[in-house]
């Protein structure tokens, strides 16, 4: 059984900083809320799905959908969200937009564990029963260098948990050479409000996304 979890339980403070205004997770995308496109992209193809969130207002707008998890990482919600892994989980972030071919490439892999993203950012994971074990020593190694007060742009991320994984050192933001990493193209991410504002400019330039 494939199941999905979608992570949206961002502090949002680089978002608000910039001037953003309520969850980046709900921004408007071709007249629906960020997150309804990714439900409806990911929807067809597990057999359940949670929107994993400590916001408010996306509990509001999805309720039943919704799992209240609080966690100070990504690794952690991962981590936290153990109980509900199933035979092959796919993790998907909340203020990521997935293109048709990048959501594509995610749903059909058929490795045990991969994660996908380009040379900056890494955009999701997925991984199948077999790796638990091993996978969840690396989520602890990523949440113990998080806890022991590093500061670094991948402390917490999916790039901490694929460097653990790798056991490469987790105070770098670098990697994708190994063959559990997929590079995807087509996604782009939300993290401070002009990121948003770029999108809007290109698509009134370049006319609507593939969905």
């Amino acid at each position: 059984m494939s199941i999905a979890l979608i992570l949206a339980a961002g502090s949002q403070r680089r978002w608000e900083g910039s001037g953003g205004i309520g969850p980046k997770q709900m921004v408007d995308i071709e007249g629906e809320p960020l997150l309804a496109r990714t439900i409806r992209q990911i929807k067809p193809h597990v057999a359940h799905f949670w929107i994993v969130t400590q916001q408010p207002d996306i509990v509001a707008a999805f309720p039943d959908l919704t799992w209240y998890k609080p966690h100070r990482w990504t690794v952690e919600a991962v981590s936290a969200c153990r109980e509900r892994w199933g035979l092959r989980t796919i993790v998907l972030l909340g203020d990521v937009l997935y293109g048709a071919k990048a959501m594509y490439q995610i749903v059909t892999d058929k490795q045990r564990l991969t994660f996908y993203g380009d040379t900056g950012e890494i955009f999701a994971l997925s991984f199948m029963q077999p790796v638990w074990e091993p996978l969840q020593v690396a989520l602890d190694t990523a949440i113990e260098h998080a806890e022991s007060g590093a500061r670094h742009k991948a402390v917490g991320k999916l790039w901490s948990l694929y460097r653990a994984w790798c056991g490469l050192p987790l105070n770098v933001h670098e990697g994708g050479a190994d063959k559990c990493f997929r590079h995807v193209t087509g996604t782009r991410d939300f993290d401070y409000l002009r990121d948003y504002e770029e999108y809007r400019a290109e698509l009134n330039t370049s006319g609507a996304l593939s969905k």
